[in-house]
């Protein structure tokens, strides 16, 4: 028996097309955090087994919950912004029938802003160990590191692209996207564009350039400085806002506005009903 457990908070855009590629599973079960939009009733026409967790501002302390709320002999674990290929689908059935092994990595294949990410893992691919039998398996509520594998458990990995999840990330670049205010990235990528101010490739690299060398300062040299922590806080915060600028650039060639975040968004849907449609 296999049962998907999902962590769910207003995620109402995302949970349909994540639970149209697990309706195969025998068992579907959803942890919510008391959404306020209509993700609990989206989620009632695939399952009857919806349960309820505190809101706490991020969903790790709540998929040991959602483990203990399953009740299958294998686990699959997922975002409501995650698909499942039916090739990954057919492979996971595959490592029950012949019980290849106890946990298995499954390659995510990450969108942002509607591309793909390759190889921005420092050491090798984006390897979650998602698919597990219950007993390999707990969570902690450590943020980002809440798995807990059993160290007696046998490991395979699932690292063809094709049966990868497919994580659809970020589609807006100006989260808060307030109507009234263009972000000061905005303003500056407007004013390259309309020649109020240079740019060049080389001109990114060495305001980059710049600002690493005064983050490997201050981490080094100065470390035993009081304000160390701010000016590594400037450099960071100078670097995201440069590296923003080129991206806004970037978006606005291909979908001619700075945050093209419903472009995106139909794209990634697009790509949804593509893998819900081999079903």
């Amino acid at each position: 028996m296999i049962s998907v457990i999902i962590n769910t908070l207003n995620e109402e855009k995302n949970i349909r097309n994540c639970l149209e590629t697990v309706k195969w599973a025998d068992e579907i079960v959803i942890v919510d955090m008391y959404s306020d939009d209509k993700t609990v009733e989206i989620a009632k026409n695939y399952t009857d087994k919806i349960f309820f967790h505190e809101r706490i501002g991020y969903a790790d302390p709540a998929r040991q919950f959602a483990l203990e709320k399953s009740t299958g002999d294998w686990v699959l674990m997922l975002d409501a912004d995650e698909v499942v290929p039916i090739d990954l689908k057919n492979e996971l059935i595959k490592i029950v029938e012949s019980d290849k092994c106890d946990v298995a990595y499954i390659l995510r294949r990450n969108y942002i802003l509607g591309l793909e990410l390759n190889g921005i893992r420092l050491f090798g691919k984006d390897l979650q160990p998602r698919f597990f039998k219950r007993d390999s398996m707990s969570f902690s509520e450590e943020i980002h590191k809440f798995y807990n594998v059993s160290k007696e458990s046998s490991i395979c990995k699932i690292k063809d692209k094709n049966k990868g999840i497919i994580h659809f990330a970020s589609s807006n670049i100006d989260p808060d996207n307030n109507q009234d205010t263009k972000p000061y990235t905005t303003i500056e990528a407007q004013n390259i564009l309309d020649g109020v101010k240079k740019y060049s490739y080389f001109w990114f690299i060495i305001t980059i350039s710049y600002w690493v060398v005064i983050m490997f300062k201050e981490l080094i040299l100065n470390i035993f400085k009081k304000d160390r922590y701010q000016n590594l806080l400037l450099a960071t915060t100078s670097i995201h806002s440069t590296v923003e600028v080129i991206a806004k650039l970037d978006l606005y060639k291909k979908y001619g506005k700075f945050n093209p975040s419903e472009d995106i968004i139909n794209e990634y849907q697009k790509m949804a009903n593509e893998i819900i449609d081999e079903y």
